[in-house]
């Protein structure tokens, strides 16, 4: 769209088999069903994976702290989810959908409305519910608004970001966080 983009990898398009979008977890992005895509177009489908908004190579707008909350919800995706699915297998054509973890959020609420589209879908270690705002997301996104130390000592390692830097407030998480913050953050350069 003009607003923002959505990575997508495809497979087996030159085969006559049902089109396969697949929808990936968190921490994770579109790599993460690379071997399974592979695999599915050695059979005969035609398959699609996308990135999730905000992760992998897909954008990653900033939002104010209220937009946020509305447009990083899963009701929210099911719309560019839908233009996707036109974009790559032709206006209102049917598919498979397979999602993983928070992916199965959004393809619930895609089920909801366009469930006329879908011809079977593969719930993989679902997540019910409403929307991304968990701690350790709202957590990544508060955090990105804080500005980069893009001194080139602290980009080769060789220094310590400076206090109150986007950084020096993550570079002491958890794992998790880190993980989430190595698919989500947005840095000053996109």
């Amino acid at each position: 769209t003009d607003t923002f983009k959505i990575a997508y990898s495809k497979w087996g398009w030159n085969n006559t088999g049902p089109f396969v979008l697949v929808n990936h977890g968190v921490p994770a992005n579109q790599t993460q069903w690379y071997d399974v895509c592979r695999l599915l177009a050695m059979v005969g489908f035609r398959v699609a994976v996308f990135d999730m908004l905000t992760m992998g190579w897909s954008s990653k707008p900033l939002f104010d702290l209220e937009e946020r909350k509305e447009k990083l919800r899963w009701g929210y995706d099911r719309y560019y989810v839908d233009m996707l699915a036109d974009h790559l297998f032709g206006k209102g054509e049917r598919f498979i959908y397979m999602a993983d973890d928070w992916g199965t959020g959004i393809q619930h609420k895609y089920l909801e409305t366009f469930s006329d589209r879908v011809l079977w879908f593969y719930d993989q270690d679902g997540i019910r519910g409403g929307a991304y705002p968990v701690p350790e997301i709202e957590a990544i996104g508060r955090a990105s608004l804080l500005p980069l130390d893009t001194r080139a000592e602290v980009t080769e390692g060789k220094a310590l970001p400076e206090p109150g830097s986007f950084q020096a407030t993550l570079g002491g998480s958890d794992q998790t966080i880190t993980q989430i913050l190595k698919t989500m953050a947005r840095t000053a350069n996109e």
